[in-house]
């Protein structure tokens, strides 16, 4: 009776559907490719009495060896356009999506180029990079309530975003599935090239556009990142520190050129990949098949089908190493699906 109109597929193996490629089957897998399909599939997760996960792009998620609940892979792709708005649906490739909106004048979406995933996981994540967050552009969202069964749009505000966090990683947020995103249109825009490796890259360059900064930025990403076809990553597996004036004040004392960046309020943000190279020397440091990447250690890496135990345990001791060294308690970026 579920099956007439979407497809509910059992134990389906999940390792290529994520980036991070560890070994795991889900009992149940449904891919949405209309939006009223979501009513379908929660009346079967209802009725069977079932967990669930949201599956995007698979980019900042690891599944555990088995899940006994309902995969749901967001599936609908496409875009629309208002005069001031540019609108993905949440299966949309983000970086396809990324190059359309350069056109449409999406101001600094340049910056989030080569960022994998969906336009769905975006505004969850807040994702962010270069100096740019993805919030200054989002207008609305619109999102299917589980509980009410209806689609409803909730303002930028609503969101509630911060670093790396917004209003859907509470417990009030988690009764929303992210069904499209609308960015805002700009008529002035200028490029956001103040962060350090772009005004490297730029610095011999009198006029710069943002096809130019994409280009750039997919060049540097290119540089630090792993290939995602050779190897499983979530990319940055851990969010950079955010920690008091005192608390910084004492880490400059003891690594006088540790990176400071003032944030207001009091809070200073502190780069990760310079701690976990500087201070704990762990860049490359690898146990069995999961290690810190060479080239920028705030990228945790498996080898492929390595199994969910081995990513979290080797996360846990690098966090532990952090905060013998630092007396700071670091967070994951990714999440672990129970």
């Amino acid at each position: 009776m579920y099956t007439t109109i979407m497809n509910i597929q059992e134990n389906v193996v999940l390792n290529e559907k994520t980036t991070m490629k560890n070994s795991c089957i889900t009992r149940y897998y449904a891919e949405i490719e209309k939006q009223e399909e979501l009513l379908e599939i929660f009346s079967f997760i209802e009725k069977e009495e079932l967990p669930f996960a949201i599956l995007g792009g698979g980019s900042n998620m690891i599944f555990p060896k088995e899940f006994d609940g309902v995969v749901i892979h967001m599936n609908v792709s496409g875009t629309e356009e208002t005069d001031t708005l540019f609108i993905g649906c949440a299966g949309e490739e983000w970086d396809s999506f990324v190059e359309k909106s350069i056109k449409k004048k999406i101001c600094h979406i340049e910056n989030l180029s080569g960022i994998p995933g969906t336009v769905g996981a975006t505004p969850i994540q807040n994702i962010g990079a270069y100096g740019v967050e993805v919030s200054e552009m989002i207008e609305w969202v619109e999102v299917f309530n589980i509980h009410t069964r209806q689609f409803e749009k909730l303002s930028n505000n609503k969101c509630c975003f911060g670093y790396r966090d917004s209003f859907f990683k509470k417990s009030e947020g988690k009764k929303y599935i992210v069904t499209r995103v609308a960015y805002r249109k700009s008529d002035v825009c200028h490029v956001a090239i103040a962060y350090k490796d772009l005004t490297h890259y730029f610095e011999t360059t009198k006029k710069v556009t943002p096809a130019m900064v994409r280009t750039a930025v997919l060049a540097i990403r290119k540089e630090k990142f792993p290939d995602y076809n050779n190897y499983g990553t979530c990319g940055s597996f851990f969010k950079n520190p955010i920690v008091s004036e005192e608390i910084a004040s004492r880490l400059q004392e003891k690594y006088g050129d540790i990176p400071l960046f003032p944030l207001g309020d009091e809070k200073i943000k502190i780069p990760l990949a310079w701690i976990l190279d500087h201070v704990c020397h762990l860049k490359g440091y690898r146990e069995g098949n999961v290690f810190l990447y060479e080239k920028q250690p705030l990228i945790l890496v498996a080898e492929k089908n390595t199994f969910t135990e081995e990513i979290e345990n080797f996360s846990k001791k690098i966090t532990n190493i952090v905060f013998e060294k630092t007396n700071i308690q670091i967070e994951k970026e990714v999440v672990f699906i129970k």
